[in-house]
């Protein structure tokens, strides 16, 4: 039944781009201020939900009312055009069909193009169904839309109509007049009431799509102005509601809100306006209404722009799409924190142990113009000596025939491997790169790794190595006075291609025996650095396998609540995993590539034990550092809503006044890579500036068995806790 509610729900929010279900029983209520047409509505929201449902089409389709929001918008306009009769009836059932049709081959071609199907649905059929409903002679035509007073006397008597005689005596000036009656006439309702319920829904639900709607509508209103337009246009057909919709689209649906995305919104004014106008003149020689035309023609014209930018510099697109302007955006900035500089194509060191950077990028010695982005590595001990004894002999140099590795996967394309070794203090300008060997990662990103020992490469060009395989040993070939690693990163096989600025996918550093993690960055000049060792303790704490169950006797310490719960693996058609909790039905979506356990998402119940793991474990090195802290970003839309938070969403879109932070310290039992328990303290804090808007605090014991404790607190008192069981299905 709730899958059934929430499509039934989300058909009406959608009509504004919400997914919020308490928006979709407000829009519901206000499409029966005229029951006929909220009726027609009603039953074709119900028709083609449950079609859909029984045609097998995908469920997360139905359950966002996308097979719902068409036929809606379509019958509602049916049912306040004509009298309630059987013919009516007929005609809702066919109209429903015909829009769930439209819908699935209009989604169908504009998905083609990366582009939203919009309302053109309910444009199409709603035209197709006025010319086929003008030769029908059973439908009887009605003029409850245009005089209302006589609808509200026949459903609810003289009481009813006293009062819409009190509410319709409210004098407003022009402006909010017409800007209320254009958002009720996004719902066929062309009065007062149904705007100042829908402005006060949205205002509710969406500070920023609030703020759009004006700034849409706004928009118009000084261009008509302006330009001397009729402002009949707005005032009597209500096509307004073009503006508002065009806005609050493009301003923080379909692209991420912002300052460019509002300036944005100003500037197209014209072209609704044009469009406004032109779909007027033509559609009237067929009598036809303009209804949402110019809304869909202006959105898609800029959203199929905007796609096809080789550089996305402003107006950034929105790739996740949660019908939240707030959501998208602070998702968005979150990401751009958490993953900004990510690559899908992961490098790391090459080689094992920790190394010293002797030269990085824009070097002192070599690494400039076109070849400046590299590393040189060298061995030194606790002293910063790069060499033991007097260091004249290469042997005499700590990083001499160490093992060099792959940083990635891939194909090897070059190899040289017969330049002798340079005497100390010696160079061999003629071969520059010495021995060399290049591997190709993906197209257009190669690494090169130079200077290596003579005769120490033994793999042969056309290879495939694995990330982490030897590949050959450090030497002291062409350019190298002594015993160094050169690597770089570069778009071409070449022994001599520039270079290409890239980051490390992860690493950590070491200074004065603290620990640092390193998430896609370049290592500095003098920094001391080694690949992650990943601790079997915690890899098998945080690997959760896809189909098994994790169980929890769970105890919240505020009530003394006790639950026993399970949290199943499962994987989304695009193969996300996440974390099911079957009593709340929550998810938090998560990431574990052998060597960082993340969570990028949760949904659901926000005092349920998953959300304060969810916030516990937000980045988890699965290496054992003690001491070492990593520190993350959280998302705004992760946390419960207050009256800071309700305020801070107006101002969003132009500057940051609120942030969320996320921590985590590693302590161990007993020390070693490879501890036999482990604990882990994080926080997660909202602030404002240096005030403390919220804090939660936690604390993980790990043992071999994996998690054997979670405590949450907050306000310095534990409120949650829970024992995981060790029973897998």
């Amino acid at each position: 039944m709730r899958p059934f509610l929430k499509s039934l729900l989300h058909s009406y929010s959608q009509v504004f781009f919400s997914g919020n279900q308490r928006f979709g029983i407000l829009l519901l209520f206000i499409s029966f201020l005229d029951p006929i047409s909220g009726l027609c509505g009603l039953i074709s929201v119900i028709l083609c939900n449950l079609l859909a449902t029984f045609l097998g089409y995908d469920k997360s389709l139905i359950t966002s009312g996308t097979f719902g929001v068409n036929p809606l918008l379509t019958c509602l306009g049916l049912g306040l055009s004509y009298h309630f009769n059987a013919p009516l009836l007929v005609i809702i059932f066919v109209a429903s069909l015909l829009s769930f049709i439209a819908t699935i081959w209009i989604m169908g071609r504009m998905s083609q193009f990366g582009l939203p199907m919009l309302s053109i649905p309910f444009l199409l059929v709603s035209w197709i169904m006025i010319f086929a409903c003008r030769q029908y002679t059973g439908l009887q035509i009605s003029d409850r839309g245009i005089y209302m007073a006589n609808t509200i006397m026949s459903v609810s008597g003289e009481t009813g109509y006293y009062w819409y005689e009190k509410f319709s005596a409210i004098s407003l000036p022009a402006f909010w007049d017409v800007y209320l009656k254009s958002l009720g006439a996004v719902f066929f309702e062309y009065n007062l009431l149904a705007g100042i319920l829908i402005a006060l829904g949205l205002l509710m639900i969406s500070r920023i799509s609030f703020l759009l709607s004006l700034l849409g509508f706004a928009s118009g209103w000084i261009f008509y102005s302006f330009i001397g337009a009729d402002f009949s246009d707005l005032g009597y057909s209500f096509i307004g509601f073009n503006f508002i919709l065009t806005a609050i689209a493009l301003g923080g649906i379909f692209l991420i809100p912002s300052r460019s995305s509002f300036i944005m919104i100003i500037l197209i004014t014209p072209i609704v306006s044009v469009l406004v106008a032109a779909s007027s003149a033509f559609l009237s020689y067929f009598y036809l209404p303009v209804l949402a035309l110019p809304f869909n023609l202006a959105v898609i014209s800029v959203l199929y722009c905007l796609r096809y930018r080789p550089v996305y510099r402003f107006l950034a697109l929105t790739v996740t799409q949660y019908f939240s302007p707030e959501k998208n955006l602070y998702t968005y900035r979150n990401w751009l924190n958490r993953f900004g500089s990510v690559s899908p194509f992961r490098i790391y060191l090459p080689f094992f142990g920790e190394w010293t950077v002797s030269q990085g990028h824009n070097g002192e010695i070599t690494h400039k113009e076109k070849w400046k982005h590299a590393w040189d590595f060298v061995i030194s001990d606790e002293h910063g000596k790069t060499y033991k004894s007097d260091g004249r002999q290469l042997e005499d140099f700590y990083c001499f025939n160490i093992p060099v590795t792959a940083p990635a996967d891939g194909w090897v394309t070059e190899v040289i491997n017969t330049v002798d070794d340079n005497a100390i203090g010696e160079v061999n300008l003629p071969d520059n790169w010495g021995n060399t060997i290049i591997l190709k990662h993906a197209e257009g990103l190669y690494s090169k790794l130079s200077h290596l020992k003579k005769g120490s490469i033994e793999i042969k060009p056309g290879t495939f190595i694995h990330k982490g395989e030897i590949v050959g040993y450090c030497g002291n070939s062409g350019r190298s006075p002594e015993p160094h690693l050169h690597f770089q990163l570069q778009t071409t096989p070449y022994i001599g291609s520039y270079t290409l600025d890239f980051p490390l996918a992860g690493y950590i550093s070491q200074k004065e025996k603290n620990y640092n993690f390193h998430f896609f960055e370049r290592p500095g000049k003098d920094q001391l650095v080694s690949n992650i060792i990943p601790s079997a303790l915690l890899t098998k704490a945080f690997t959760f396998t896809l189909g098994k169950s994790l169980y929890w006797e769970s105890e919240n310490l505020k009530n003394r609540n006790k639950d026993t719960l399970e949290w199943e693996v499962k994987s989304t058609m695009l193969n996300q995993t996440y974390l099911y909790c079957k009593q709340s039905g929550s998810c938090a979506y998560f990431i574990n590539d052998g060597i960082l356990f993340y969570f990028t998402g949760f949904e659901g119940d926000r005092n349920s034990l998953l959300y304060h793991f969810y916030l516990s474990a937000q980045r988890i090195l699965l290496g054992n550092y003690q001491g070492l802290t990593v520190k993350d970003d959280l998302a705004l839309s992760d946390f419960n809503q207050t009256f800071l938070f309700f305020m801070d969403d107006f101002v969003a879109p132009f500057f940051r006044i609120k942030f969320s932070e996320y921590e985590i310290n590693y302590t161990s039992a007993d020390s070693g890579i490879n501890p036999s328990e482990i604990t882990l303290n994080s926080s997660a804090t909202v602030r404002m500036g240096k005030m403390k808007l919220k804090q939660w605090k936690f604390e993980m014991m790990l043992g071999k068995e994996g998690i054997l404790e979670f405590r949450s607190s907050e306000k310095g008192s534990v409120n949650r806790l829970a024992r995981q069981k060790f029973v897998l299905k």
